[in-house]
């Protein structure tokens, strides 16, 4: 490697933390740019415009795009990160608008030209910060050619005068999935123009469409398809994603039976510089060097994003880097994550973009498309969940074809372990295929009742929504359970919703999964918003007690009621607190088994019963506290495990020893089933029994997290083989004696990380391959 920005990244990082904490180095070489004529389809204006920004030829793969949404080819743009998979769109569309354009201009008053419906466009994107940078160079376009278009970000920030704007006279609305079902779907009356036109749908970054929340988006997807065919409009859907495993499958999931076949992309014709990949072990103490890595780069002036798991984290390790700089460049030091006002991201994009900042740490709101070019390096602290989060990471180092370091620093624990001694894992075997299951009747039945009170449902909906064929002789049974429950009233139209009930259609439906609003953590002195947590994590992190941080400050919660929490500052302690909690699972009913293996719908109640305050650095336990919380509630889908202890002891294990080795082997199994699902391990849970009191044997539940279930435990049930093997694996070469965060130790652990044993959870798994690679014996 010659002399560069790279060299001198590299040799940080050799520095820091040592030659033999570096597992593996993966080059990425450097690609020229592969180009192609404009199609005859951009009009010249458009052309034009794109030249005066420096772009005077598309790349060979947006020219293929171009030509692919020009017949009216549903699209999915799957090419690298940094790519410009959003030019065909914008090309396309202001084509569209300047031809439209003409049209009227050369129409005689009154003629049919005059009365052309005009197009319009709807683009989604998972977070607000990718779409306001999209309108930005929409308009940079615009401006440019003095194109005759009016783009304009449309969402639940937005005032009642803007949205009324952007209803009389927006071509394009840049907005998110929450306000196309909660405003633009409840009032569609109101955004008949855009309806009526509307010609494409745009789902930016799609792969992060994954899970609950995946399987909610496709719907609103679909159900936005209905309303425009409604309006007399036929769109055409153009997916865009870095690092989606099955392009095809992915768009056939999102659009469902009547979507058509979407045309692939794939072929990526952007140059890039070359990417060195750094694989880097945690240390024998469990650390990963990262904030003492950041540090050097900042004092280096090389600009450096860092991607960390959770928004304590962000804020720990911005904290900690400020510690470790002068102090002019702590000041170039900040963090970034979900939970802060809008105004505040802002800011912060901003003074990454101009150089303003040299460090910032971020969770994954930073991770999605936001164009911010001539990063030097990226770092990634911990195992971000899945490659395709880990590529779309790493792509932001080097963008606009400049050379680039990504660096993965593995945390102390079982995945990330396993991973950087396998980087075939993470180089060689592909991204994981999205998850997405629309017939989850949690999410499908409140889009179907939203359905109906947008348009009365029909035969002709059922393959849109999955309910088989469009036949008018049957009526699918969750229909009929629909009309039974009085939800649905049947009409000579069709069905529709039975607007006597208390609650408007369309707040039923729960996009993001939680089942509840976020929790915001207030000030107990100004009364200031501090920021907001998920309700499903809001018992275990605001608890009374807890100590919260906002900006670098800690703030110690006095009160919570399960809808705010108030939090008083405190002087900066070397302390964090950690929830136990207490689980049960009852088994509704079984979905599918093999042999001792299940995949079955659950009832999961879970209580915080306490928490622990414990040393920052070291995860001591100082004190423990107990608490009085409800119990909650989720009914989910969940992979299960049963043995007869005899099995068990055969093995040679004590049954003093059982609790201990399923409790580990658990952890050991969610740890590694995010390889198996694109999940991250926080999307789903486990508990161990050793006398479950249904099965009244040994079991392992592993579970969703998602009511109703997102597909994970599934996957588990249906690539279990795998799933064992390697989790197998990643616990019998672990180097450590007892059993350490690298294998079964789990930072989401309720109980403490007690009891566990190592050589336990060895023979568990042992024992479970074996069972799971013999076929069970046929039902008589």
């Amino acid at each position: 490697m010659g002399a560069g920005p790279n060299h001198d990244i590299v040799a940080s990082v050799r520095r820091i933390v040592g030659e033999d904490r570096i597992a593996h180095v993966h080059r990425t070489p450097a690609r020229s740019a592969q180009y192609a004529p404009w199609p005859q389809a951009v009009h010249p204006d458009v052309v034009a415009a794109y030249e005066r920004i420096g772009v005077t030829r598309p790349w060979r793969h947006q020219a293929e795009a171009l030509h692919a949404l020009d017949h009216g080819e549903s699209t999915v743009i799957a090419t690298g990160t940094g790519s410009g998979k959003s030019l065909p769109v914008w090309a396309e569309m202001f084509s569209l608008l300047a031809r439209h354009e003409e049209a009227i201009a050369t129409g005689a008053a009154g003629s049919i030209a005059r009365r052309m419906v005009r197009p319009t466009m709807v683009y989604l994107a998972p977070t607000k910060a990718l779409g306001a940078d999209q309108v930005a160079a929409a308009r940079g376009i615009i401006a440019a050619g003095n194109l005759p278009a009016v783009v304009t970000t449309c969402d639940g920030d937005s005032s009642s005068e803007e949205k009324k704007a952007a209803r009389a006279r927006a071509d394009v609305i840049a907005t998110n999935p929450d306000f196309v079902h909660y405003s633009l779907l409840a009032s569609h009356a109101r955004w008949a123009r855009l309806l009526r036109g509307l010609h494409l749908i745009v789902l930016d970054e799609a792969h992060a469409y994954r899970g609950l929340f995946g399987a909610n988006v496709a719907l609103v997807l679909r159900r936005l398809i209905r309303a425009a065919r409604a309006y007399g409009a036929d769109p055409v859907v153009v997916f865009l994603s870095a690092t989606a495993a099955d392009p095809h499958g992915l768009a056939a999931a999102m659009l469902g039976e009547s979507g058509g076949r979407a045309q692939t992309i794939t072929e990526d014709g952007s140059p890039t510089g070359a990417r060195d990949h750094i694989l880097v072990r945690p240390d024998d103490d469990g650390s990963s060097d990262a904030a003492p890595l950041l540090a050097d780069l900042v004092t280096r002036h090389h600009r450096t994003l860092m991607f960390v798991r959770s928004r304590y984290g962000a804020e720990a390790m911005a904290a900690h880097v400020r510690d470790l700089v002068a102090a002019a460049d702590a000041k170039r030091v900040a963090s970034y994550r979900g939970g802060y006002l809008p105004e505040e991201r802002r800011q912060l994009e901003a003074e990454l973009r101009c150089g303003g900042l040299v460090g910032l740490t971020a969770t994954s709101a930073l991770e999605l498309g936001i164009d911010i070019s001539g990063l030097d390096a990226v770092i990634t602290s911990g195992w971000p969940g899945s490659r395709a989060s880990l590529l779309q990471q790493a792509g932001r180092a080097g963008r606009a074809g400049s050379d680039g370091v990504a660096i993965f620093a593995a945390r102390d624990d079982a995945l990330d372990s396993y991973l950087v001694e396998h980087p075939e894992e993470i180089f060689a075997a592909g991204v994981e295929p999205t998850v997405i299951n629309v017939a989850n009747p949690h999410v499908l039945v409140p889009h179907l009742l939203a359905a109906a009170s947008e348009f009365p449902l029909t035969p002709a909906d059922f393959p849109l929504f999955g309910l088989g064929p469009a036949t008018e002789s049957v009526t699918p049974p969750l229909i009929e359970e629909l009309l039974a429950r009085d939800l649905l009233k049947s009409r000579p139209a069709g069905w529709m919703y039975n607007t006597l009930l208390e609650r408007r259609a369309h707040d039923l439906t729960d996009l993001r999964g939680s089942g509840a609003r976020d929790v915001a953590v207030v000030e107990s002195e100004t009364g200031r918003l501090l920021g907001t947590v998920s309700a499903g994590s809001a018992d275990s992190s605001v608890h009374e007690g807890a100590i919260y941080l906002h900006q670098g400050q800690q703030f110690l919660v006095r009160d919570y009621d399960g809808q705010a929490a108030v939090a008083e500052p405190i002087q900066p302690q070397e302390l964090r607190t950690v929830a136990r909690s207490e689980t049960s699972v009852e088994v509704l009913d079984v979905i599918d088994s093999a042999g001792t293996v299940a995949l079955a719908r659950v009832d999961v109640a879970t209580q915080v019963t306490g928490f622990d305050r414990r040393r920052a650095k070291t995860g001591e336990i100082i004190s423990s506290q107990r608490l009085k919380l409800p119990q909650r509630h989720l009914q989910t889908v969940a992979w299960q495990w049963h043995v007869p202890a005899g099995s068990l002891e055969a093995a040679g294990l004590a049954p003093g020893d059982i609790p201990g080795a399923l409790h580990a082997a658990e952890h050991a199994l969610i740890s590694l089933l995010p390889l198996i699902a694109h999940c991250d391990r926080w999307d789903i849970g486990g508990v161990s029994f050793a006398l479950h009191g249904e099965s009244l044997e040994p079991t392992i539940f592993v579970y969703d997290g998602a009511r109703g279930g997102a597909g994970f435990a599934a996957a588990g049930f249906e690539h279990r083989a795998a799933w064992v093997a390697r989790t197998r694996d990643a616990v019998a070469d672990c180097p450590c004696e007892a059993g350490c965060p690298r294998c079964i130790v789990s930072p989401k652990c309720g109980s403490g990380n007690e009891p566990l044993s190592k050589p336990g959870a060895i023979a568990v798994l042992d024992i479970m391959a074996a069972q799971i690679s013999v076929p069970p014996e046929p039902a008589h």
